[in-house]
């Protein structure tokens, strides 16, 4: 294999959005850090869309605005994520109250978690299409182990 240690998982991303806000009082190292995360992280995902063979699989990266708020927030989604949180934000076309959360208040779209968790069977085969294509390919494990390295050097700035 690539290397002696396992390979880390690294699809938290899929399920948990990734809050890098670019402040105004950030150190260039860790911007420039950061930066460079984001591209590991897309390089990473682009290796993987062309090696696998389903097309909810394949994931895509961008800056998205959170409602209310300024400052754009970093998320990496699998396609079959983007369209169950389509439904979810949408109330769902045949069935609104089946993408709806009751609260004290009424009902309000499901929340990401929300909508990861309904999908978790989904999000564990893809964790485990990504493992097992990194164990055939070594390009992406070699782009797995690099993205989490620099992950793992950025947080550590980060505290």
């Amino acid at each position: 294999m690539f290397r002696n240690a396992p390979i880390k998982l690294l699809l938290s991303v899929v399920t948990t959005a990734i809050a890098w806000p670019a402040a105004a009082d950030d150190n260039v190292d860790v911007a420039a850090l950061r930066a460079e995360t984001r591209q590991l992280e897309q390089q990473m995902y682009e290796i993987y869309n062309g090696l696998n063979s389903d097309d909810e699989f394949d994931v895509t990266c961008d800056e998205y605005k959170v409602t209310g708020s300024i400052i754009p927030d970093w998320q990496c989604n699998a396609a079959f994520m983007r369209n169950a949180s389509s439904q979810a934000t949408s109330g769902g076309f045949h069935n609104p109250m089946a993408a709806m959360t009751r609260t004290q208040d009424g009902f309000v779209p499901q929340s990401r978690e929300q909508v990861a968790f309904k999908s978790r069977r989904k999000v564990q085969q893809l964790n485990d299409d990504m493992m097992a294509l990194a164990r055939q390919h070594q390009e992406l494990a070699a782009a797995m182990i690099a993205f989490n390295d620099k992950r793992e050097e950025l947080a550590k700035l980060e505290k």
